[in-house]
């Protein structure tokens, strides 16, 4: 299998993630833009090779440990030695950690699983640009999602795809609850009425038992 560790490749990556980066919002603040991370997944056709994170300026080289560290623990993957720091491909300044995955691992960016465990890995950082070089498919896609959590959009062209990440809620706890869709106004009103009937229900429930029991009450009273 062909190990992508190759400069070149990280070094288009990190200028296709300059690009996506530039493409941000122009009302982003400079302490938005420190706190944005680019992360270049190396494909080889549907399998993940290799991973170059690059972190703000004022992270360290512990930072970039911890990020590798959180992205393994999400998503599975198992990394050889990583090169941290001044070792790694220049990044003007950047912390930047890079390493090759160990064994075979899926992946099939145009989707929100396809980058959901590296956001939890990296939701520390308010935007990232997650970009995917090397697939081997000429199909090109758009879309975008949003929620309460999360802001993102995709373009797949080629044997690229890139991904802009905004962090609107980092209280998160799962994937799964990182990927739910936000509701619609029709079920939101359903929810409401459901919620509503029941209440009703319950209290004309305590109305008929009250006038039972009064009832009742007197009958044995009036016995005496």
């Amino acid at each position: 299998m062909v190990r992508w560790r190759t400069p070149y490749m990280v070094v288009v990556g990190l200028l296709v993630a300059a690009a996506a980066v530039a493409q941000q919002d122009n009302s982003a603040t400079a302490e938005d833009a420190g706190g944005q991370v680019a992360v270049v997944i190396s494909m080889y056709g549907e399998y993940a090779t290799a991973v170059n994170i690059t972190l703000p300026t004022e992270c360290t080289e512990d930072d970039a440990r911890q990020a590798l560290d959180q992205v393994a623990i999400h998503t599975g993957w198992q990394f050889d030695t990583p090169i941290i720091g001044d070792q790694a491909v220049d990044s003007d300044g950047c912390m930047s950690v890079q390493a090759n995955l160990a064994g075979l691992s899926v992946v099939r960016p145009g989707s929100v699983q396809a980058v959901a465990p590296l956001i939890m890995a990296l939701a520390q950082y308010p935007e990232a640009a997650i970009i995917f070089l090397g697939m081997t498919t000429d199909s090109k896609s758009v879309g975008s999602f949003e929620n309460r959590y999360v802001r993102m959009s995709w373009l797949q062209q080629g044997g690229v795809c890139s991904y802009q990440v905004s962090i609107k809620d980092r209280s998160f706890a799962s994937v799964e609850e990182l990927t739910m869709p936000e509701p619609s106004p029709e079920e939101e009103d359903g929810n409401s009425h459901k919620s509503f009937t029941a209440w009703l229900l319950l209290a004309v429930a305590a109305l008929v038992v009250g006038v039972l029991l009064y009832r009742l009450t007197t009958l044995l009273i009036s016995r005496r």
